[in-house]
């Protein structure tokens, strides 16, 4: 028997920060998603538009025990698992093939509340290549809110 689903429109503001090569840019954006329940596990979802005018289907699934799984569905679909205290494997597609990424998750923060529903994602990580050449320093801040 499959498990009720609950779905709840929310707006959700998204911040990124990126740090490589001592090169820094930061990223801020609002859109409109839901956080949808399934059991113990919730799912944000939502639609990140690009200034090319791209659309990026986003899904964050946020675990009971804390740990956060990014899905980023393009045409190069990218799954990043943030896992406090283990490093992770990923794999990134490129022209030449998927590359193997280690994330290091530094810092992981959820505050989900019901009634209304909201929510705030901290993520702090780094990638590094296969053979631990960094490749830089992330950092995700994430609230939504309950849209009325």
């Amino acid at each position: 028997m499959s498990k009720p689903e609950i779905s709840v429109p929310v707006t959700v503001n998204i911040k990124t920060s990126i740090n490589q090569a001592d090169e820094f840019e930061s990223f801020s954006f609002t859109e409109n998603g839901k956080i949808v329940k399934i059991g113990n596990v919730q799912y944000l979802r939502y639609v990140e538009h690009g200034q090319d005018g791209t659309a990026t289907p986003v899904t964050f699934k946020i675990s009971p025990n804390g740990n956060i799984q990014l899905s980023r569905h393009s045409s190069s679909d990218v799954h990043i698992n943030f896992v406090l205290t283990d490093e992770t494997l990923t794999r990134y597609p490129s022209p030449a093939g998927n590359i193997i990424l280690k994330v290091n998750t530094t810092a992981i923060k959820q505050v989900l509340t019901n009634n209304p529903q909201t929510g705030e994602i901290h993520i702090k990580y780094t990638l590094a290549s296969d053979d631990d050449v960094l490749i830089g320093n992330y950092e995700v801040n994430l609230t939504f809110v309950e849209n009325n």
